[in-house]
C-alpha cells in the first residue's frame, strides 16, 4: 500500500494507463505526415492547469497538437460508447468542455469545439426541418416522388433523342430537296 490505503496494483495499473502517453509519443517519434503529432501524442493529458501528465506541463508549454488533441479526445470520451458507461448526452458534454475550460483544457480550443458542436447542432436541426417540410408537401401531393423524377428524367432523354433525330431528318431532307433542285434544273 501506498498513499492512502490503494493497493499498489491499483496504482501500478494506474501507471500503466498513464504511459500510453509516453508509448504513443514513441510509436509517433518517425511520423513526419503530421507537423508536432509526437508532441500530440505524448502530451495529449496534460492539463492546462499544470495538473495533467506525463509531464505536468502548463498552459502555452503544452504543445499546441497536444492541446488541440486534449479537447477532441475528451469529447470523444464523453460522446462515446465506453465497456462503463453509456455516451453522455450532449447537454453533458458541453457542461463539462464549459466547466474544465481553462483548468483541463486551452479555451481557445474549448471554444472552437464547442461552436463545432452548436453548428452541427444547427444543421442536424435544419435537416430536420427540412426533412419534416418534404414529407408534409409529399403528403399533400406537392412533391413528386424519385420514381417519378426518374420516369421524368427518363423521358426527358428520350425527347431529346426524338429531337436530335428530328434535326438529322431535317438536315437529310433539306439536302434531299437541295438534290432534287438541282435534278430538276438539269
Amino acid at each position: 500500500y501506498r498513499d492512502v490505503q490503494i493497493p499498489c496494483e491499483i496504482l501500478e495499473e494506474r501507471e500503466i494507463i498513464n504511459s500510453h502517453t509516453v508509448l504513443g509519443g514513441h510509436i509517433m517519434e518517425s511520423f513526419t505526415s503530421i507537423e508536432g503529432i509526437r508532441d500530440g501524442a505524448l502530451s495529449h493529458h496534460e492539463k492546462f492547469d499544470g495538473t495533467g501528465y506525463p509531464n505536468k506541463l502548463k498552459g502555452k508549454k503544452i504543445p499546441l497538437c497536444a492541446r488541440i488533441i486534449g479537447v477532441a479526445d475528451a469529447y470523444d470520451a464523453m460522446s462515446s460508447d465506453r465497456c462503463y458507461r453509456p455516451r453522455l448526452p450532449r447537454e453533458v458534454v458541453l457542461e463539462e468542455l464549459r466547466k474544465n475550460s481553462g483548468s483541463q483544457f486551452d479555451p481557445e480550443y474549448v471554444k472552437y469545439m464547442i461552436a463545432m458542436m452548436e453548428e452541427l447542432t444547427n444543421s442536424v436541426s435544419k435537416t430536420t426541418e427540412n426533412t419534416d417540410q418534404t414529407v408534409q408537401l409529399m403528403q399533400e401531393g406537392k412533391v413528386i416522388s424519385e420514381n417519378t423524377l426518374e420516369s421524368i428524367t427518363v423521358l426527358d432523354d428520350k425527347v431529346k433523342n426524338i429531337a436530335t433525330s428530328i434535326e438529322n431528318l431535317s438536315s437529310k431532307v433539306g439536302d434531299i430537296s437541295q438534290a432534287s433542285d438541282l435534278i430538276s434544273q438539269v
